[in-house]
């Protein structure tokens, strides 16, 4: 995802390949006589735990800062995982501590952090860092543009409860970000609307797998496999909407058509 000083307040240019978010120059958060300036960002995420959205939106913010962008961190939960605070991209992260949606005193220090960041873009990591940052800018204490990037197809129990007011606050944001095409489809069909909206697909980056055949095959005998081994992966939490079980029977009927089919599970939870 690209981020870049336009007029205007949001919007998403879409061409073949996908779409770019612009952000607005003009923005009133912007000090005076900094005209051109990279607008501040800052990236609001549950939790620093091992997971996809975590190691996304921290190497997000790397990207951003690296190209120029005056960026900071904010985690609203108390879960960290040494594997994700370790990565580019997590330094100076504010740390909130609060358990979901926060009492009178959460409510206090999200007001403070939010005030003291002076963001002009606010990008929300999935649910409750939306509904969060909504009601921090209704509460005044920030006037940033808000933008959602929206992680999650299946809802767990937790966010199931809260999905009436998620839909209210989403339509008050000034983007929403999906992550694949089918689950953009998905939602709207399911009546969630924002003012703008995009599908931008999530980069894998390939040189991290780019491994060295002696590489290779050390790393798979570490964990068991022998070279014949066919081995599934699968990076994910251990949560149910992940749906490990399909993995481990697709693999069974492999098994009994006598490829020798093994599965490796990357996660917690």
């Amino acid at each position: 995802m690209t981020v870049t000083a336009r007029p205007r307040a949001f919007r998403f240019n879409r061409h073949a390949e996908g779409s770019t978010m612009t952000a607005d120059s003009s923005h009133p958060g912007l000090r005076a006589g900094t005209t051109g300036a990279k607008p501040r960002i800052l990236l609001f995420v549950s939790n620093l735990g091992v997971g996809g959205a975590e190691r996304h939106t921290v190497k997000l913010r790397a990207c951003l800062r690296d190209r120029g962008y005056p960026t900071s961190l904010l985690v609203h939960g108390p879960h960290r995982s040494a594997v994700i605070t370790a990565l580019d991209g997590s330094e100076g992260a504010v740390h909130l501590d609060i358990k979901g949606i926060p009492n009178p005193m959460g409510w206090l220090r999200i007001w403070r952090a939010f005030h003291a960041q002076r963001a002009d873009i606010v990008i929300a990591v999935n649910q409750t860092p939306l509904i969060v940052a909504i009601l921090a800018r209704i509460l005044c204490a920030t006037r940033a543009k808000i933008a959602c990037i929206f992680h999650t197809t299946i809802l767990r129990p937790s966010e199931e409860r809260r999905i009436g007011l998620f839909r209210w606050m989403i339509g008050r944001a000034d983007a929403l970000v999906y992550i694949s095409r089918n689950q953009q489809r998905y939602w709207e069909g399911h009546g969630l609307r924002c003012r703008d909206s995009a599908t931008i697909l999530n980069g894998i980056d390939l040189d991290r797998f780019d491994m060295a055949p002696q590489e290779r095959e050390a790393a798979r005998a570490r964990l068991g496999f022998e070279p014949s081994d066919v081995v599934f992966g699968l990076v994910a939490a251990f949560r149910p909407e992940k749906n490990h079980g399909q993995l481990v029977e697709a693999a069974a009927r492999l098994r009994q058509e006598g490829i020798r089919a093994k599965v490796l599970f990357v996660g917690d939870g």
